[in-house]
């Protein structure tokens, strides 16, 4: 029973389903590796071990109520939890109790759901560390700012965790940690009770371990979209991102390797070269980030300036010399890429990227570079990261699938061939 932590949620649902294990014993298998091993993650802002307990034994004494009955999941500290201090990776709310919970997470419960708690954030899902470790080689980064759900998800602490990406906040701690971080569709899935830094760019997404269970998850967080139909085979470009330059040796390794391995009778392959119409992308992403994001903290109640880190009153007084011209033109810029995005794709299923520059970065300080993420979460397609097998070094890798816009049920139909 000690080893159901490091179960996926389809193995877990099985063992379930023939009454092998209780879901009391998946958590308190999860509540172990927890105890174990998190004064080295540092994965958790709030650990709701009472709770966890008593919501298992009322799941053990129920019939199953939903697709994920006994599922033991975390949360990035943005979302709202009922009874749970909202905190936002900052001091400054760390005394506030959530009067409800958001949409996403009580989409979970009522599917059967059990939440654990609340994991570690950057502040105000920005760009200063919390305190959570890369649960491979403590000495690096996690990634951020979904750094706690991709630590612990990755640690074996739980099986699912969600998460937010306004830049690559999903995709690159993803890379980082080696699991399966998915952003979806802009829009796909409700942000209702989520803090929001831009309402042009915030998603809701998740992470967790394997292909199968993010195909699962997305179902039941999209419950109610229309069924995609998936194909017998992929057309997939290998996309020459204009940052490539920026990009490790071993990042091109890997694209090289992940190309040699696909199936010529699943996929079919195709290089593909930056459009001259997306180039500026990512300086569109970081004006509108930028601005929304000091528009709408100093709008939080509560919010002081003066009392938040220096990195991000930093960011936010950056912010604060953007013309609003220079931002409405922007959004506007935005607003027509978005419509010609499937241009990039010419005629590829999906398209194959760097999710990171490089392994994990040493040092706690930081939470990596963004530079391969901007432009798919500017422009809203669904984007996910796996990680690559076949590299010696102790820390993992992952490279990026993007998607045309909200065929999310195709790109991880296409992530599940990968993983095959």
């Amino acid at each position: 029973m000690s080893l159901l932590c490091a179960c996926s949620i389809n193995e877990l649902l099985e063992g379930l389903s023939l009454k092998s294990f209780s879901p009391e014993h998946i958590v308190s298998s999860c509540l172990q590796r927890i105890s174990a091993r998190d004064s080295d993650v540092k994965g958790w802002a709030y650990l709701d071990t009472k709770g966890a307990i008593s919501s298992a034994r009322e799941r053990c004494a129920s019939e199953s109520a939903g697709k994920l009955h006994g599922i033991p999941f975390a949360v990035k500290d943005v979302f709202e939890v009922e009874s749970t201090p909202k905190s936002f990776g900052s001091s400054l709310y760390s005394a506030d109790i959530s009067t409800k919970s958001s949409s996403v997470v009580q989409k979970l419960l009522d599917m059967g759901g059990i939440c654990l708690g609340k994991t570690v954030t950057a502040e105000f899902a920005l760009y200063k560390p919390g305190k959570t470790r890369n649960p491979h080689d403590r000495r690096h980064t996690p990634g951020g700012s979904s750094s706690g759900s991709a630590a612990t998800v990755a640690d074996y602490q739980v099986p699912l965790a969600l998460g937010t990406q306004t830049a690559g906040s999903i995709v690159r701690p993803a890379s980082y940690c080696g699991v399966v971080g998915y952003k979806p569709s802009l829009g796909r899935y409700s942000r209702a009770g989520v803090l929001q830094t831009s309402p042009t760019l915030d998603t809701v997404g998740f992470f967790v371990r394997t292909a199968d269970d993010a195909l699962l998850v997305d179902k039941v967080l999209a419950e109610g979209a229309q069924e995609e139909q998936t194909k017998s085979k992929f057309k997939v470009g290998i996309f020459q991102h204009q940052a490539m330059g920026e990009a490790s040796s071993t990042v091109r390794a890997a694209m090289e390797m992940v190309k040699h391995r696909f199936s010529v009778e699943t996929f079919d392959l195709k290089k593909i070269d930056p459009n001259p119409q997306f180039l500026n992308l990512n300086e569109i992403h970081q004006t509108i980030h930028a601005f929304e994001a000091r528009k709408c903290l100093l709008s939080l109640d509560g919010f002081q300036i003066s009392r938040v880190s220096s990195v991000t009153r930093a960011f936010l007084d950056s912010a604060a010399s953007i013309p609003e011209s220079k931002y409405e033109s922007a959004v506007g810029e935005l607003i027509d890429l978005r419509k010609r995005c499937l241009d990039l794709f010419e005629d590829c299923d999906a398209l194959i990227t760097p999710a990171a520059p490089d392994y994990a970065p040493r040092g706690l300080k930081g939470t990596g570079d963004p530079i391969f993420n901007r432009m798919w979460t500017a422009l809203g397609v669904p984007c996910v990261a796996f990680p690559v097998i076949g590299f010696p070094e102790a820390l993992p890798l992952g490279l990026q699938l993007i998607g045309r816009p909200n065929e999310d049920q195709k790109l991880l139909g296409a992530l599940q061939r990968i993983a095959r």
